[in-house]
């Protein structure tokens, strides 16, 4: 039996900042009818591990095999890959960010939020994180988010939102905002962002949504509800599906505790209050508290009340689907990992982390492809064309919708079958990633031994070109013509305006380049993309520039070279 050690730090927190409002807080049950039932599923967490210091914030990455869970000065990376055996990969305890409380991941960054600190880490290799850029930004946060290269930070003693650039791996500060029209001693708690648009827990004020499509000049959309449409409010934490079609709120009382709303938004303009669930019949402190929405289930965490699955497809109607809890267990998050496989639960009062059996059906019962591919020749010499066939793919209840090929050397294809060369000698590995009809992946790989049976370079030729796109003029193709006796390989180096978006698209058998059928790409945030590639003799080498984003002036910069 775990002794009992629930730490309310943060509470005191919001007493210091949210005076009045916070009091306000206390106590009061759910107004609307229930929207629950007796739970019918108890099935014990899959596995645990202990993490060392005080935790609070525990997420998931993209993939949902790693979970990322915030200790007071630092963070802890596991692997949740296999659920009955989390494994501690990385403790980073002293990342010289203090009181963290927060932490978000978006690709391969990681964003903390502390006391008087905010933090960036990158994590595309979880068991060693480093840190990009970290700074004392003068003011308290409890909450942010990080989505499409900006970091969202709550400045919580003036409940407004402070948002960052974090594209060149630091923080630029770009704007902040705050809605007008709020009461005295406002309470921002948490925040949302998801497509361009930003949904704010405004504690006794509502929940604002806002445009952020241009983050230096946010325009408010409207109110999911205001401070008087419901009481008590206590807008603690927000999330939307998918389609932005409904949104939660999840609302937050000690005493009596408080549950979850859903709310219609479709039509953002013109909202409508459909179901909430109530705290659960059984716990201590079981108000509601951070939740994820995950295809047509919601999850949420609930202190000691434990964790909670619940069937959110017809949102008027939710229906529990699971409940765990155990006494002396107090859970901070529920979030996914890998849907249909597991959820994460982290208990802050004992520093531990549980997961999950995931009870969603996401996909119904949709086995994974095989991936398989052969390669000819495994042992090219520079510049030899390879040929790669995945036709010995196959998917057991149904159909491949994708073919996606990784050559080792920084390029890419796609395709049943695909060809590359290379431009110098050394071993690479091949990936092969294919994608089911439901969704489901599966990957292969295989190791080309490139030799050099002439020396690559002896002879070289290059030049740049030049060009414009605009709305008008969306994509650019030209093609180069080699110019060396025996060319072996070719280097192209597109540069484009800072404020513009524009990717690379490079054949070498003389075809032209689209966004479907090419060789090789290059296709990264920005206008600068770069592409090296192998040629087996002389060839027409086709060069798409297509404009994602933006507009203005480019370069293209080819080099040839020749044995």
């Amino acid at each position: 039996m775990r002794e009992t050690n629930i730490n309310f730090d943060r509470r005191s927190l919001l007493r210091s900042i949210g005076g009045a409002a916070a009091v306000g807080a206390i106590g009061g049950g759910s107004t609307a009818a229930a929207a629950t039932r007796e739970p019918n599923v108890r099935t014990d967490p899959l596995g645990t591990v202990q993490i060392e210091g005080t935790t609070n914030e525990a997420v998931t990455g993209d993939d949902g095999t790693v979970a990322y869970v915030s200790r007071d000065t630092g963070f802890v990376t596991v692997d949740i890959s296999d659920p009955s055996n989390p494994t501690v990969m990385a403790n980073l305890g002293d990342t010289g960010i203090s009181g963290i409380l927060d932490a978000k991941v978006d690709g391969d960054r990681l964003f903390l939020a502390g006391r008087r600190d905010i933090g960036l880490y990158d994590i595309s290799d979880p068991a060693n994180p480093t840190q990009l850029d970290a700074f004392d930004n003068g003011f308290g946060i409890h909450n942010s988010f990080l989505v499409d290269d900006i970091a969202f930070a709550i400045n919580d003693p003036v409940a407004e939102i402070v948002m960052y650039d974090v594209s060149n791996d630091e923080f630029d500060e770009i704007g902040r905002y705050q809605p007008s029209g709020l009461g005295d001693n406002p309470l921002l708690h948490d925040l949302w962002v998801q497509d361009d648009v930003m949904y704010m827990a405004y504690w006794n004020d509502g929940t604002p949504m806002v445009d952020i499509s241009d983050p230096t000049n946010p325009e408010l959309i409207g109110t999911v509800r205001d401070g008087s449409d419901m009481f008590p409010n206590n807008d603690h934490y927000v999330q939307v599906n998918e389609d932005a079609s409904i949104i939660i709120i999840g609302k937050e009382a000690f005493g009596d505790g408080l549950g979850v709303e859903i709310w219609d938004i479709a039509d953002p303009t013109d909202t409508s209050f459909l179901a909430e669930i109530d705290p659960p019949s059984e716990g201590g402190t079981r108000t509601s508290h951070n939740c994820d929405i995950v295809g047509d289930y919601l999850y949420s965490s609930w202190y000691s009340g434990g964790v909670r699955v619940h069937d959110i497809s017809d949102p008027a109607n939710p229906e529990e689907i699971y409940w765990w809890r155990e006494n002396n267990v107090s859970f901070w998050t529920a979030k996914v990992g890998v849907p249909g496989e597991s959820f994460i639960g982290n208990d802050y009062a004992n520093t531990e982390l549980y997961v999950f059996p995931d009870p969603g059906d996401h996909g119904g019962d949709n086995e994974a492809p095989s991936a398989a591919f052969d390669a000819s020749p495994v042992d090219p010499s520079v510049g030899e064309t390879v040929s790669f066939d995945a036709s010995e793919s196959t998917d057991p209840d149904g159909s491949i919708a994708g073919y996606e090929w990784e050559f080792g050397d920084g390029s890419s294809g796609s395709g049943e079958t695909a060809t590359h060369a290379y431009a110098s000698a050394g071993e690479y590995t091949v990936e092969l990633m294919v994608t089911d009809d439901a969704g489901a992946t599966d990957a292969a790989s295989e190791l080309i031994a490139v030799s050099d049976d002439g020396e690559c370079g002896a002879e070289s030729e290059s030049t740049t070109e030049n060009g414009f796109l605009a709305w008008w003029n969306t994509d650019e193709v030209r093609t180069y013509s080699t110019q060396t006796s025996d060319p072996c390989g070719v280097s192209i180096e597109l540069a484009g305006p800072d404020f513009a978006n524009f990717d690379l698209y490079v054949t070498y058998d003389g075809r032209t380049p689209t966004r479907d059928d090419y060789d090789d790409r290059s296709a990264g945030s920005g206008a600068s993309e770069s592409i090296a590639g192998g040629l087996d003799g002389a060839t027409d080498v086709g060069i798409l520039v297509d404009g994602v984003e933006g507009w203005g002036e480019y370069s293209v910069t080819i080099g040839e070279q020749g044995r």
